[in-house]
């Protein structure tokens, strides 16, 4: 089933409040071009936007699925101390990113599950883990958090735009 589309005004908002920022630095090429390698991206479909969140003990995000303008996969690398993440499932596929303030409204199935972020290690969620399951890193979790842990995350998306393809 393909992903819902969100209609014309809701885009036209969307893109009022998307905030453009600064191309993804050269020094993350490499790895950029070891995703590509890898078959995760096309060569002409790189990732353009590149977030960096940093968490500490007892911080988190809460429970989204990515921008409905995103494609896939949409890729997050894990640098610094390991960390879980939850993933919960949607009765149906969902555009409830954290920006479009919907993600609370998405109906919930009641199955969830928590994945193992290894240190220096890439998630890559697509397909069903992209769009049809939320994912958060919930907040107040500190088990194995000693004083000075922190996960530094890299989050790799591709926009999509009508005539370029992804993989």
């Amino acid at each position: 089933m393909p992903p819902r589309q969100a209609s014309p005004s809701t885009r036209a908002h969307a893109a009022e409040i998307i905030i453009t920022a600064s191309a993804i630095p050269a020094e993350l090429d490499f790895l950029i071009d070891r995703m590509v390698a890898q078959g995760l991206y096309a060569p002409s479909a790189r990732p353009e936007f590149c977030i960096v969140n940093e968490y500490t003990p007892g911080l988190g995000i809460s429970a989204h699925v990515e921008n409905f303008r995103f494609g896939e996969p949409v890729c997050a690398l894990t640098l610094a101390g390991a960390d879980e993440m939850r993933f919960h499932e949607l009765a149906a596929e969902h555009d409830g990113s954290v920006r479009t303030g919907r993600a609370a409204q998405a109906e919930r199935t009641g199955r969830k599950r928590d994945v193992r972020l290894e240190r220096r290690g890439l998630m890559v969620m697509r397909g069903h883990a992209r769009r049809k399951w939320q994912h958060e890193i919930v907040r107040g979790r500190k088990k194995g958090k000693t004083e000075g842990w922190r996960r530094v995350s890299l989050t790799f998306r591709v926009e999509v735009k009508a005539g370029k393809s992804v993989v």
